[in-house]
């Protein structure tokens, strides 16, 4: 079974902690904040290196952000 990114649920997350885009670029290692949201938007895949940071500054398990692909 595969498993892809849920970024719907990395937005929720960051939206509901009320974090900025700039603090989670910052969090996960970015420099600007344009670099975050195009990976949360899907334009661009987290990198591996990035999902342990990200998990904790949304304070959930890693496994939390990632969701069963339909394909």
């Amino acid at each position: 079974m595969n498993y892809v990114i849920n970024t719907e649920v990395i937005k929720k997350l960051r939206l509901q902690r009320q974090l900025t885009l700039v603090a989670a670029a910052n969090a996960i290692g970015l420099t600007r904040a344009d670099q975050y949201l195009r990976r949360e938007n899907g334009q661009y895949q987290f990198k591996a290196t990035e999902l342990p940071a990200l998990a904790d500054l949304l304070g959930v398990p890693m496994e939390k952000l990632f969701i069963k692909s339909k394909h």
